[in-house]
Formats: structure tokens, sequence, C-alpha cells
């Protein structure tokens, strides 16, 4: 229900502004048009004042149960990660994501249930990533409707891909917010392992190593030894 209010109250700030901003910008108001000028500007003031406050009565009774969920009309996706080259074949996919909302009604719900991302590896099957995270939720008045809201949400979404292969490979994502709205990103990244000596083969490196060193050394002074006698 505070969703719902939150809704509300931004969609009435919205109207509001709008019906300012065209009263303003469209001339109504001319102090130098005299007596006759005044009148219009009375008039245009009290049609105002009865929208102001039809539109504020309006939004106190508005029902949430006729609240209606809208998709995002328009998608953009980025892959942060993975990008380049990596050592391990384990490696974290993260997508972000920016979804754009128009509401033209103070019952319209902005919501992000039937948003849906998924990830597709080396042209296999999809897979749906389910961690995200809302990173910012902005709201302004869409001077292009009545009671127009536009919403630009920013959220994040996140997994590991794991048992990579060595080698070139083709990420592609896609993130749905109906059937008609969607948006897409693809990139590709290569995983080349760094070789590693196992554990057990330093010591007898070290020893091997110490040992030929200590006997050049030997040689070395047995020479030199030899040719001053």
């Amino acid at each position: 229900m505070a969703r719902a209010i939150v809704g509300i109250d931004l969609s009435c700030q919205g109207f509001l502004t709008k019906i300012l901003f065209r009263f303003f910008s469209e001339g109504t108001v001319d102090a130098s048009s005299g007596e006759k000028g005044m009148k219009r500007t009375a008039l245009a003031l009290t049609l105002i004042w009865a929208l102001l406050a039809s539109a504020l009565v309006g939004c106190q009774f508005v029902s949430f149960a006729d609240a209606r969920a809208i998709p995002a009309y328009s998608v953009h996706v980025s892959i942060q990660s993975p990008n380049g080259s990596y050592a391990e074949s384990a490696i974290q996919l993260i997508v972000n994501v920016t979804l754009y909302f128009g509401t033209d009604s103070p019952s319209d719900e902005v919501s992000l249930q039937n948003v849906t991302c998924n990830y597709s590896l080396d042209n296999g099957e999809w897979r749906n990533i389910t961690s995200m995270t809302v990173t910012s939720h902005t709201t302004q008045p869409d001077i292009n409707f009545w009671f127009g809201l536009l919403h630009v949400i920013n959220c994040t979404y996140s997994t590991t891909l794991q048992d990579l292969s060595e080698g070139s490979h083709f990420l592609n994502v896609t993130v749905q917010s109906d059937a008609d709205h969607q948006g897409s990103s693809s990139v590709y990244f290569t995983v080349g392992y760094i070789p590693e000596f196992p554990s057990w083969t330093i010591l007898p490196l070290v020893v091997a190593t110490t040992l030929i060193v200590i006997y050049s050394k030997k040689k070395i002074f047995s020479s030199s030894r030899h040719s001053t006698i």
C-alpha cells in the first residue's frame, strides 16, 4: 500500500507541475493588457484553481485495486563482466540494466516482477539470472501527457559462470519486460589457464639446485688449488 501511495503522490505532483508550466509558458497571464487582460487573468486563475482542487481530490480517492502493472517501453542492457581475458575457470557475470517506464495515470504501477534476465553461453541453452539489485529509481514529470510520469530504474543482475573451458567464449544476454519490449547485449571473452607447478615438485627442485651449486663450487675450488700447487 505504501508503494501505491508514493505513486499517487508523484502523479499528482507531475500533474500540478505541468498545469503551471503550460499556464506560464503559453502566456495566459498578461498584466499589460489592461482591464480586459486582468479579467482574462482572473478567469484563467479561477479555472486553474478548480483544476488543481479536482486533481487533489481525485488523487486522494484513487483505488489501489484498480492499479495496473505496465511494462517498460525501453530496455537498455550492458555487460560489465566478463570482458577480456581471464586465467580462471569461474568468472562473475554482471549485467547492468536500465528500464524506462511511462505512466499516464495515477493508478498505473511500476513493477519489476515480470522482468526477466537470461543468458546463453556459446549458443547453448538459456539460463535465468535470479539475483537482482535495484541501484537507482528516479521519477520526473513527462510534459507530453497531463498525468504522465517517466520512471527510470537502474538494476544489476549477477551470477557466476562455472567450469569454463580454455579458449574463446561467446556470451549473449537478453532482458525482457514483456513480449514486445526487450533488450540484449553480447560479448566475447577468453579463458587461458596459467600453468602451475604442483607443490610436491618444489622441494626436489630446491634440493637439486642446491646440490648443483655446491658441486660447482667444490669443483672450482679444487681446480684452483691444483693450479696453485
